[in-house]
């Protein structure tokens, strides 16, 4: 079992894995949240937006983007000026699970169009779920490089996090998107009760998928959430075990770092790059605290890495 070989060894491994791979390279992406008073329709465990989570984490925390539909042309155009002076990637991410209004989804792919000139853009749901390709067809025409759809945790863990809609919706989304020739990225989350076995599960199942790049989020546990006290808080030494078996098993797939690193790693985030992470999210990801970019920049310098767009 790869999960019990030694944390120094895996990184070890890992670090010259990725050095192989990837040189000295590292992806930004700056999540553009916008965010809505409406709740979300599915009943993940792990979230703030559940529609079983007895907080409004956004109204709270200042998260929500002025506009009655939650998103206009000035926030967007400010976020990818941002995402150009830092070499970074844009990423739409919403707390809505899926898109009813066809002229919201018009004013997306309308603002998105505009900007996917200056600045490479991705997509999360949020945007859309239902599993149409029509609706890939539209984001694909507007300027969209990626569609990311993340699996959340392993197939067999699923139905104790999600009840709302299935893990097969997702994963045809992805091939829905793939066949409209978006590059597809999706990922899971650790530290929400799966066990060990599963994770493996779940890097298993997106090998099957064969998704392009791979995002790796982390547990963070906020009153009010349906898994709120559930689960032990993940130990940084967990975490970065993972990284380092996700890059020895995923050699070749860019795996970028998602919500909660601040939470797990406070100030050695420096590690996920020593255990083969290739980039990381920017800015507030969801229910996530908001990390310090001048600290990120300063950790990316101080390790010489280069920002690159894989």
């Amino acid at each position: 079992m790869i999960f019990n070989c030694n944390l120094s060894d895996l990184i070890a491994e890992a670090k010259k894995i990725r050095f192989a791979n990837f040189g000295n390279k590292v992806e930004l992406r700056l999540a553009h949240n916008y965010l809505t008073r409406k709740k979300c329709t599915s009943d993940c465990a792990f979230c703030t937006w559940s529609k079983d989570a007895k907080i409004d984490y956004a109204e709270e925390k200042g998260l929500l983007i002025e506009g009655n539909s939650g998103i206009n042309k000035d926030s967007c155009s400010a976020s990818a000026e941002i995402a150009i002076s830092l070499g970074a990637g844009m990423e739409f991410t919403s707390n809505i699970e899926r898109i009813e209004d066809e002229n919201l989804l018009t004013k997306i792919c309308g603002i998105i169009k505009e900007l996917s000139t200056k600045v490479r853009i991705g997509i999360q749901p949020g945007i859309i779920r239902r599993r149409d390709k029509r609706y890939f067809k539209l984001l694909k025409e507007a300027g969209v490089s990626w569609y990311c759809n993340d699996m959340e945790t392993a197939p067999s863990h699923f139905p104790k996090i999600c009840t709302t809609h299935l893990l097969e919706e997702k994963i045809e989304s992805l091939e829905m998107a793939k066949d409209e020739g978006l590059k597809i990225w999706s990922g899971f989350c650790i530290g929400i009760g799966e066990t060990f076995d599963q994770r493996i599960e779940a890097i298993e199942a997106l090998r099957k998928i064969n998704t392009d790049g791979m995002i790796l989020s982390f547990f963070y546990d906020v009153p009010g959430i349906p898994l709120h006290g559930k689960v032990a808080k993940l130990a940084s030494e967990e975490a970065l075990k993972t990284i380092a078996i996700l890059r020895i098993l995923l050699p070749k797939t860019p795996i970028i770092i998602g919500g909660g690193r601040q939470h797990v790693f406070g100030e050695k985030q420096n590690l996920i790059y020593e255990a083969g992470a290739t980039g990381i999210y920017l800015g507030v990801f969801l229910n996530h605290p908001r990390p310090s970019v001048e600290r990120d920049l300063a950790i990316i310098r101080n390790l010489n890495l280069q920002i690159s767009l894989f």
